[in-house]
């Protein structure tokens, strides 16, 4: 095997050369510290709260809520989030 040495590394491609962006981008570029959004809790076929987990550790679930948070972590953007009776608020910090 033969070791190349000095070879540039070229760019990412991504479909249709453009980069993927994420759906949260452009809230994320609307938000400053101190704002919040509320994601609202998934909801079953008869509109009840949707909980996960197992019996005696259930809590609701919000998929965006959960997305958004993770989003933030990889981007490493500072936030806190609280459980509400209507949903899950995600506030941006410093």
């Amino acid at each position: 095997m033969k070791i190349d040495k000095n070879v540039p590394i070229p760019a990412r491609s991504y479909r249709g050369g453009v980069p993927r962006g994420s759906r949260f981008d452009a809230l994320i570029a609307q938000m400053k510290a101190g704002d919040s959004v509320e994601f609202p809790w998934e909801r079953d076929q008869d509109g009840n709260v949707r909980y996960i987990g197992k019996e005696g550790c259930r809590y609701r679930y919000s998929k965006d809520g959960s997305q958004f948070k993770t989003y933030l972590t990889k981007k490493k953007i500072h936030y806190t989030s609280r459980s509400l009776d209507t949903g899950c608020r995600v506030w941006i910090l410093d």
